[in-house]
């Protein structure tokens, strides 16, 4: 194979999966939250009666409660 024809494959690769890539983040970030998704966080209310140790909502709710 020719060098000239091994390195302008190569380039037209890596400007092919750079507009792949480019693409699918503008797709990505254009895409609504699903319905209920929408307001994701931690809620004091529903966290406070849960003793999960390893949820690390809980573990900030409980630095939050020790200072």
């Amino acid at each position: 194979m020719n060098k000239t024809l091994a390195l302008s494959l190569s380039i037209t690769l890596i400007a092919i999966l750079l507009i792949v890539f480019f693409i699918s983040f503008l797709l990505y970030i254009r895409t609504p939250r699903p319905k209920g998704c929408e307001t994701l966080g931690r809620d004091e209310s529903k966290c406070s009666s849960c003793k999960h140790q390893e949820c690390r909502f809980y573990k900030f709710i409980d630095e939050e409660g020790n200072k």
